[in-house]
Parts: structure tokens; sequence; C-alpha cells
């Protein structure tokens, strides 16, 4: 039975590491229509975001899909991964708000590639940026487009992050508490 539980967990992962790999690239491509039918962006303005998807491409590709992820010896290349993901997300959401739509991969990533502390500072970036993508984009910033975008950020941090946990993480996450909570001494002397 024991065995059953593991090979299912081992199955869930394989195929979250898989949908995690594959997802980012559907997420680039999404916001280019909505981008391009939207805005009315000039044919340069479309070279050019079309530019920075193809680099942003590259650089999903060869952190994500060629480097073997979550690799201890590749945690200093995901830190650096995860620092290009957030540059790219930022000139993409400044050349369209409809770009914010691949910046919610970064909640995912920053959970599957970043270690310790360095995870929940992921997680904020991430919702910085998404935050800022829906409320419009960059603008000239003040006291109440603040206050918005404050808001905007707290609430993508905490209801997003959590969902973007992988079941089988969360599973794991679970009964690895539980188990330690029942086989401390201090618990079982209550």
């Amino acid at each position: 039975m024991a065995g059953n539980r593991a090979q299912e967990f081992v199955a869930t992962e394989t195929w979250l590491d898989r949908l995690t790999r594959i997802t980012p690239f559907f997420l680039l491509a999404v916001p280019i229509l909505p981008y391009t039918l939207a805005q009315h962006p000039a044919g340069g303005d479309v070279g050019r975001t079309l530019a920075v998807v193809a680099v942003t491409v590259a650089w999903l590709t060869w952190f994500v899909v060629l480097l073997p992820p979550r690799a201890p010896r590749y945690q200093l290349q995901m830190s650096v991964y995860f620092v290009g993901f957030l540059a790219a997300s930022t000139v993409l959401i400044a050349r369209s708000p409809w770009f914010s739509f691949f910046c919610w991969i970064g909640f995912v990533h920053a959970f599957r590639y970043l270690t310790g502390g360095w995870r929940y500072a992921g997680v904020i970036a991430t919702a910085v940026l998404l935050s800022i993508g829906q409320t419009g984009g960059f603008h000239r910033l003040t006291v109440p487009l603040a206050a918005v975008v404050a808001a905007v950020t707290l609430l993508n941090a905490a209801v997003v992050p959590p969902a973007a946990t992988p079941p089988a993480s969360r599973a794991a996450l679970a009964s690895t508490l539980t188990t330690k909570t029942l086989t401390d001494p201090a618990v079982q002397a209550i």
C-alpha cells in the first residue's frame, strides 16, 4: 500500500515537472494576440516585443528545459534563471500589461527552483510584477496608484502561491509535518 502511494507521488511529480517546463511557453504565447489586437502597436513595436519574447524563449529553454531543474548543484544557475525571468517579465509588462499572464508562472518557479527565504522573495517579486500588469502596466507613480499596487500585491502574494504549489508538494509537506509532530516527544507528553 505504501509503495503504491509512493509511486503515485513520483508519477505526479514527473507529470508536474513536465507541466512546469511546458506552461511558461504557452503563457508567453497567449498575450501576443491581445497585445497586437487591443493595443494596435506599430510594426517596429511588434518586432521589438517579439525580439524580447524570443530572448525569453531562449532563456526558458536553456534553464528550464535543458538544465536539469532542482538539481542541488544547479542552485546558483536557477537563481540566475529567476533573476533573468524577473527581468524579462519586467520588460514584457513594460511592453504590454497583457504579458502579466506570463509572469504568473513565477509563483510556481519560485517554489520549484529557489530555496529557503529566496522562495518568498521570488513570490513577492512576482506578485509585484503581476500587480503592476493587473493595474494597467507601468505608469507615473502616485500615492493612490502605489496603494492600489500594494493592495493587489498583498492579495496576489496571499492567494496565488498556495494555489500554485503542486498538490504532491502540499501532501508531502503535510505528511512530513504530521510525522514530525506525532514523533515529537513534547507533543507525545501532552
